[in-house]
């Protein structure tokens, strides 16, 4: 029988590295559900996601948006001259 290695006990890899790593893992993760999953399933990691809570969630919906800046979208949608350019009223 072999012996135990001493780090044979040791935490799971992605659980041992930085909060900073940890936060930019939920960042990349590639929707909701992946990180509701990985922050449900590991307390650490929804530590680091409540340390960091505002930019995981922007990342992520700009990740699902297309890499559209928010801001932007929100001023075109509420820009009434934005609408109009693009839908003009045709008048008879």
């Amino acid at each position: 029988m072999l012996p135990k290695a001493p780090d044979m006990m040791a935490k799971p890899e992605l659980e041992a590295i930085p909060l900073e790593l940890q936060i930019l893992i939920l960042k990349n993760v590639p929707g909701l559900e992946t990180l509701r999953n990985l922050v449900q399933a590991s307390p650490l990691y929804h530590k680091a996601y409540l340390a960091g809570r505002k930019e995981v969630l922007c990342a992520i919906v700009q990740q699902l948006l297309g890499r559209v800046h928010i801001a932007e979208a929100i001023a075109a949608v509420r820009s009434e001259a934005y609408l109009l350019r693009m839908h003009p009223i045709r008048r008879k």
